[in-house]
């Protein structure tokens, strides 16, 4: 299912404290991605691939697959995009993943209001044999977004569905806003409950580099986002938890990225540090068609 929070930022990049000889396809000077590498820089070069994401474009550049591979696992997970016309935005986004005889289809329907998704909804089907060897409605997810100057209210419907019953089990509403504070430039989130008290309040905090985001115009964008976050990568990132106050309480989840660029500051490399994990194993590398 779509959460909001992984709309914040567009790429969360994996990567590593130290360089790997994994040999990697010839580099080119295109802008537009053909894979997506993460390498884990425990194992032996030939071996260190731990999953490949494939990228695949229509006649006009439109991405319309990305394919991820996890060779150890034999974990797929299959993501296809279509469009009305000529448009640049998707109006259906289908995941598809696949664990031995596990499936799980989650389907996304895109409403836009200037080139921004102001409601998306999303629908979860799934099957795990033997016991349930046949695709079942599992979730359906509703939300819609209300920009009102520098907050973004969003409204969202969960419908949770038993297996083998059609009838929800349960229905969560809940209303979130996202305030973009531009003096610090912070997003503070809020939860209510059905009475409007607030249960719920985070701050994100993200610096982004000179490199430029290899994924700008390729996937939806949502309103709720910190300027620059569609065209710049990601340098820092922060997420202060719940009721605490920015740069206080309990010690916050902090992530810092490094990156390789190319002349035209498209990464070449990414690698990130996390101040929660001590040891760092990944890193990403970014191949060009």
């Amino acid at each position: 299912m779509k959460y909001l929070f992984l709309l914040l930022i567009p790429v969360f990049l994996l990567s590593c404290q130290r360089e790997v000889d994994e040999e990697l396809p010839q580099q080119t000077q295109q802008e537009l991605l053909r894979e997506i590498i993460y390498l884990d820089t425990t194992r032996p070069v030939g071996l260190d691939t731990v999953d490949k994401t494939t990228l695949t474009y229509d006649a006009q550049n439109r991405l319309t697959q990305m394919l991820l591979l996890d060779p150890f696992d034999g974990f797929t997970v299959l993501t296809e995009f279509f469009y009305r016309g000529s448009s640049k935005e998707p109006y259906l986004q289908v995941e598809t993943s696949r664990e031995d005889d596990d499936l799980e289809i989650d389907s996304t329907f895109y409403t836009y209001s200037n080139n921004l998704v102001s409601a998306d909804s999303s629908v979860l089907w799934s099957k795990v044999p033997p016991g349930r060897p046949n695709l079942e409605l599992r979730y359906r997810v509703a939300n819609d977004y209300v920009i009102n100057g520098n907050k973004v209210n969003v409204s969202r419907r969960t419908y949770t569905y038993d297996w083998g019953n059609s009838t929800p089990l349960d229905l969560e509403e809940i209303e979130m806003s996202f305030t973009v504070l531009q003096s610090s430039g912070m997003i503070h989130e809020e939860r209510c409950d059905e009475s409007g008290g607030i249960v719920f309040s985070d701050y994100y905090k993200a610096v982004f580099t000179g490199a430029k985001n290899p994924l700008k115009d390729l996937l939806p964008v949502y309103p709720v986002h910190l300027a620059d976050d569609n065209d710049g990568v990601l340098g820092k990132f922060e997420h202060y938890w719940s009721s605490e106050q920015f740069g206080s309480g309990p010690d916050p989840y902090i992530i810092t990225y490094r990156s390789q660029n190319r002349a035209d500051g498209l990464p070449l490399y990414i690698w990130q540090e996390d101040n929660w994990s001590p040891t760092i194993f990944y890193k990403i590398a970014f191949i060009y068609r």
